[in-house]
């Protein structure tokens, strides 16, 4: 996977070119002036001779710190499909006596040097190939050394450690939570091989949620960076820096439908790489806070329940047995605070919880109907591996009736075993057998094998009580519904907001 950057607005006079004769302008008492040609063109070159000082400066200042990474490995029999960011020439591998196994490189990609003493941050999925945990990192004066890889999978972020003979050149980081769309960004990396290559851009948007990769290996990214600053093959795991030579994010993947820049690329933020780094070098390995449940920014569906000015973001499912559910946070309430931190995005909260170290104890704001609460909760670690999507069980003997039909729903009681499996009292919550395409039961992500507890706040006991919760339902109107599913041999409690045909 691979990266670009973007640019920022760049100074009006910088893009207008020299104009002959008839110019205006307005001085600071709102009068056109006529304007001296020439000493408009000055003006311009000096603006643009001003950008250009800045951009050598980058180059001069933080390019000794990058560097270009690459992965060994025994040379394939038969050509293969190798990852995006492989830029080795299979064919100009050495020769080698008969029976020596023979390595060439067979991923790379690019790096920052974050401490002088060899430490050197880069994409988890640069490194992933290094099967003996050790790669080959190339420094900007042509230095090589071996490294030794430390990788957290979840982020898609590495170290790699080299003992180098002299104290090595940094750069340093901004604050990626001040970014702002349209600022410069610079990126300096070896896209192709091409060492110290420098490419500039914009900010063009920020906060861009996205999985890249198959179901098995997918990678989540919450929060990225995008640029337009041109990315390609090798780029990826390289700094891109604002104007003053910060690193403002790591590049990570591009958007292309041919492998090559098509002017749209993405960064994982630097506080997030900061904070990952740190705990890698500190610990060899990160740990995050873990509260057990799944946030989601206000949907469509719910400001018809909530109203237009609801803020914040709904809890859409909780785990049993997690912080959680054990301080009483319920599927379906708004959390607008996370200790003195403000919460309007999903993201937000992710990142809040991500950051706040196990064991510590923070209250949660929360709107639950029309009442405000705060809610004490203390955070646990968050898995190594996270819970495996609900499982969606294969039940028959269905009871239908109007109301669960007209939301696409089939549904039958709950069974005296499934009632000790969920832990619920007998009687309680109907199982859903069938989930029909495209119905607003599917488009609200119930699944096969839920339980729903609740309609619109009354609790369900029957398929008869849900079909008559749902029949008093008017046509467009939003209704929540409330279920347990199992996952991972774990219970989630959701909240689904239903909108009546």
């Amino acid at each position: 996977m691979s990266r670009r950057l973007a640019l920022s607005a760049v100074p009006l006079a910088a893009l207008i070119g020299g104009v002959a004769g008839g110019l205006l302008v307005v001085d600071s008492s709102h009068r056109a002036v006529a304007e001296d040609p020439a000493q408009l063109v000055r003006t311009e070159n000096a603006t643009a001779a001003s950008l250009e000082n800045a951009f050598m400066r980058v180059a001069d200042s933080v390019g000794p710190a990058t560097v270009s990474i690459e992965v060994l490995g025994p040379r394939p029999r038969a050509r293969a499909r190798f990852p995006m960011d492989f830029f080795g020439d299979e064919d100009a591998a050495p020769t080698l006596p008969e029976g020596a196994e023979p390595e060439v490189v067979i991923s790379g990609g690019s790096g920052l040097i974050i401490r002088d003493s060899g430490y050197i941050l880069t994409n988890d999925h640069v490194v992933e190939g290094a099967t003996s945990g050790k790669v080959q990192v190339r420094l900007a004066d042509g230095q090589t050394y071996e490294g030794v890889v430390t990788r957290d999978r979840q982020s898609d972020l590495a170290l790699v450690k080299i003992q180098p003979r002299h104290p090595l050149p940094t750069a340093p980081f901004a604050d990626s939570d001040t970014l702002r769309v349209g600022q410069w960004a610079i990126a300096i990396g070896s896209p192709f091989g091409q060492q110290n290559s420098m490419t500039t851009g914009i900010v063009s948007a920020l906060h861009r949620k996205t999985e890249i990769g198959s179901r098995r290996t997918a990678r989540l990214y919450p929060s990225l960076i995008q640029t337009d600053a041109a990315i390609n093959q090798g780029n990826s795991g390289g700094p891109l820096f604002n104007i003053r030579g910060e690193v403002i994010g790591v590049n990570v993947a591009i958007y292309s439908p041919t492998g090559t820049s098509a002017g749209i690329g993405f960064a994982i933020p630097a506080n997030t790489a900061r904070f990952v780094a740190d705990q890698l070098i500190a610990k060899g390995k990160v740990t995050r806070g873990y509260l057990g449940m799944v946030p989601e920014d206000i949907n469509d569906r719910d400001r018809k329940l909530l109203g237009d000015d609801a803020t914040g973001v709904i809890v859409r499912q909780r785990t049993e047995g997690t912080p959680a559910a054990k301080a009483g946070i319920e599927p379906g309430d708004i959390i607008t605070r996370f200790g003195e931190k403000p919460i309007a995005r999903e993201h937000e909260l992710r990142e809040a919880i991500a950051l706040t170290p196990p064991g510590r104890s923070v209250t949660i704001t929360l709107l639950r109907g029309k009442e405000v609460k705060t809610i004490p909760v203390t955070l646990a670690e968050a898995p190594t591996q996270p819970l495996p999507p609900p499982t969606s069980p294969s039940v028959r003997t269905p009871t239908r009736g109007g109301g669960l039909t007209r939301f696409g729903l089939t549904a039958r009681p709950v069974t005296a075993e499934e009632s000790k499996g969920f832990s619920l009292l007998p009687g309680a919550g109907v199982r859903v057998t069938k989930v029909e395409p495209d119905s607003p039961a599917a488009e609200a992500g119930i699944a096969v094998g839920a339980i729903l507890m609740s309609i619109g706040g009354t609790k369900i006991s029957t398929p008869e009580a849900a079909d008559a919760a749902l029949n008093r339902v008017k046509s467009r109107e939003p209704v929540l519904i409330r279920t347990l599913q199992k996952s991972g041999g774990s219970v989630v409690s959701s909240a689904r907001t239903l909108t009546a045909p």
